[in-house]
């Protein structure tokens, strides 16, 4: 019976450490086909269409820009290749975690544009004044947040805003102290663009993430160490 009771409690070790993945779809591979509406994920554009979009060529199909692989097989890209704000989303749901551990992998051409951030976010035309704003950014936002919110009420934790690397970086990120009480919250990727063509290649995006173990499962654990202890002392 102590051997049984020991072998269950230890078994539980492993769901106590595992971490599990959130998103659908984040190495672009479900489609199977050069689309502008992946599976699991939501794309808005502002002005023309066509900026975002999942295929497995090396080369932006909006402007031809030249990207290189984020990874391998199909990845997403976000084009400026026209005046405008472009957005790829996906909302996700979890429960209070241990951990939570995002990754992602972009490829990028910076055309050689000047990157700038206007204060007005993710708005090509500055609110109307049409100053200069040509930028990328990644945020975890507010489930409630529009696609191209950046104020402080939509904004949980901005992971990246400026301009584009020439080559190939993968992220990662620690997001426990976000996402530690669970909810509902949106990754995106977005580009806002009034000075030309650039573009980002988005491949291997993950969100790992450990569950709060059960009071069950602690319990579990712990009488069955008791066990073994209790056991052990007899035997000394």
């Amino acid at each position: 019976m102590m051997k049984f009771v020991a072998c269950v409690a230890l078994s539980a070790l492993p769901l106590m450490a595992g971490a599990a993945e959130v998103l659908v779809n984040g190495a672009f591979e479900q489609d199977g086909v050069e689309t502008y509406s992946p599976i699991g994920w939501s794309v808005v554009e502002s002005t023309a269409t066509g900026g975002v979009v999942v295929t497995d060529a090396v080369a932006s199909p909006a402007s031809g820009l030249s990207l290189g692989a984020a990874g391998t097989g199909f990845q997403a890209v976000i084009d400026t290749f026209a005046f405008g704000d472009y957005a790829l989303s996906q909302t996700f749901t979890v429960g209070a975690n241990a951990s939570a551990i995002l990754s992602f992998s972009i490829a990028a051409n910076a055309n050689g544009v000047s990157t700038v951030v206007d204060p007005t976010g993710l708005d090509h035309t500055t609110a109307g004044d049409y100053l200069d704003n040509q930028h990328f950014r990644v945020d975890v936002l507010n489930a409630s947040a529009g696609a191209f919110d950046t104020g402080s009420s939509a904004v949980l934790r901005n992971l990246f805003v400026g301009g584009t690397h020439n080559g190939i970086a993968t992220y990662t990120y620690d997001l426990t102290p976000e996402l530690a009480a669970g909810g509902t919250f949106t990754l995106r990727f977005a580009g806002t663009s009034n000075l030309g063509q650039q573009a980002i290649a988005i491949d291997n995006v993950s969100l790992q993430v450990s569950a709060v173990p059960e009071p069950q499962t602690y319990a579990l654990l712990l009488a069955g160490l008791g066990v073994v202890l209790a056991s052990a002392r007899r035997r000394a």
